[in-house]
């Protein structure tokens, strides 16, 4: 099951068409593989869409804590994600938000890990060209395999559209999200 992020923005501030077509591939040390009990079905995220192979959820929240599996094996935390993959960005300031997209398999419902999707997010309001966002693998720490997801903590200013992009395996998602 899905688990709260805190306060998002409703679907209604969600804005344009949800399109899905693609690109990416999956890391030269992890195949990507299916998980049972995938966190895609019922989820509440602020936005979602299907692809030919895969069910893509989006979430926004608050920017979150990242510990290393180390980390969380000695000081225990309760909230915030542990890292699985990739890095965490070091971002601060004002519209600092948490972004991750949930990617399941369609057919079966399964969470996908160890892929390697790209995620890039445009500022259409600004208009500023599309920014790779670094992907970092992680799940709650508290949470199961089933809370795995792909993102980073990131700016994403109040009042502000964001056009973003997951993409995987040769398809791609196409998300609108207005940051409230």
């Amino acid at each position: 099951m899905w688990r709260a992020r805190g306060a998002l923005p409703s679907v209604a501030a969600i804005t344009g068409a949800i399109t899905v077509v693609a690109c990416g591939g999956s890391s030269p040390s992890a195949s990507p593989t299916s998980t049972p009990g995938g966190s895609c079905q019922g989820s509440s995220g602020v936005a979602s869409t299907t692809t030919a192979s895969y069910v893509v959820v989006l979430d926004v929240g608050p920017p979150e804590v990242m510990y290393s599996q180390d980390q969380v094996n000695s000081q225990h935390p309760t909230t915030g994600e542990v890292m699985l993959g990739g890095a965490m960005t070091d971002v601060s300031g004002a519209g600092v938000q948490h972004l991750e997209a949930h990617i399941c398999n369609k057919s079966s419902g399964s969470v996908v890990t160890g892929a390697s999707p790209t995620i890039t997010v445009q500022d259409t309001t600004a208009g500023t060209p599309s920014q790779d966002l670094p992907v970092a693998e992680m799940q709650g720490v508290t949470a199961s395999t089933s809370d795995y997801h792909y993102g980073n903590n990131t700016v994403l200013r109040s009042g502000h559209t964001f056009a973003i992009t997951v993409k995987l395996n040769g398809e791609t998602a196409n998300l609108s999200y207005h940051a409230s």
